[in-house]
């Protein structure tokens, strides 16, 4: 019939409700499925780039028969002062010539350019931000302002460039100097300083010792240029660079009543632990539970204890 009224064919306010909300909880339900997809597609890329780093190290032990040191150390008159790490050693290895041979470090020090008026286009070496040194999952800004860099006085000229992966220095403190002397110390890790450790100084087995690990913002991450003091092992120091196994993976240390110690470890924003680079250049991710003596064994290279990597 012409003037039949016609049933209306739009949703009711409830029905509007009901999808609304079915909709909410399919969000709901689905976000966490999406960010844990996204974290291990941003695990797996630090998985390969610790592995990158594996392979330069063996490339660099290749060409110079024994790792890079930790950090160079050039005597006792220059205690105190910042020097080339680790990570700048093994740039060539890492398709990094360019910024390598701009940063002239087998001839100069890291102390003559990380002053308040460095050689024109220093500061700018010193903060090229390196993907390859950084985990995809950090929060770090590319210029470490998290913790200074060296001594005081006087206060630090400038941020250096993140790092998210500290070479392993064993357990103890992997100062320069002992006492002042101009020896080295030994803590059994593969990088301290003028450490040089060739492969069959690893007695403990490839398989079985720490090369390096992730350090996220949580503990003031790293910075690839070095160490900000070459005799110590503060924060601001031989750590801006290097950790130590002694301590525990992610360990809340500000809780724990020990602030001073949370830059000297290995953390990761990786839920449940952190990405690891061995010896043998294997990579291998560590529980935040893994027991702390097998940590510390894993950490020397000749501690007459080979464990088996959890």
């Amino acid at each position: 019939m012409a003037g039949a009224h016609r049933k209306s064919s739009a949703f009711t306010l409830v029905e509007l409700l009901v999808v609304i909300a079915i909709i909410g909880i399919l969000v709901a339900l689905l976000l966490p499925a999406i960010q844990a997809a996204r974290e291990a597609a941003r695990r797996t890329e630090c998985n390969n780039k610790l592995k990158q780093i594996g392979v330069a190290l063996h490339n660099y032990h290749d060409a110079h028969k024994a790792f890079p040191a930790g950090f160079v150390y050039r005597g006792s008159s220059t205690d105190g002062q910042p020097e080339w790490g680790w990570a700048v050693a093994i740039m060539p290895q890492l398709e990094l010539d360019s910024l390598y041979d701009g940063l002239e470090s087998t001839r100069n020090r890291l102390s003559q350019y990380y002053i308040a008026s460095p050689p024109a286009g220093m500061q700018a070496l010193l903060q090229t931000p390196i993907p390859a040194y950084r985990c995809p999952s950090d929060i770090t800004k590319p210029l470490n302002n998290l913790i200074r860099f060296g001594r005081d006085p006087p206060p630090p000229p400038y941020p250096l460039a993140t790092s998210n992966y500290v070479a392993c220095a064993g357990t103890t403190c992997p100062d320069a100097t002992a006492g002042g002397a101009s020896t080295t110390r030994d803590p059994l890790g593969l990088f301290f300083g003028n450490s040089w450790m060739n492969f069959k100084e690893i007695l403990d087995g490839t398989s079985s010792t720490i090369a390096a690990g992730e350090r996220s913002a949580s503990h003031f991450a790293a910075v690839w240029a070095g160490v900000g003091s070459n005799n110590s092992y503060g924060n601001e120091y031989t750590a801006r660079t290097l950790g130590r196994a002694g301590f525990l993976i992610n360990w809340d240390y500000v809780w724990s009543g020990a602030p001073e110690n949370r830059g000297k470890g290995f953390a990761s924003y990786h839920p449940g632990g952190a990405n690891f680079v061995l010896a043998d250049a294997s990579v291998r991710f560590f529980s935040q539970n893994t027991n702390s003596s097998v940590m510390q064994d894993l950490g020397r290279r000749a501690d007459g204890n080979s464990v088996t990597v959890p």
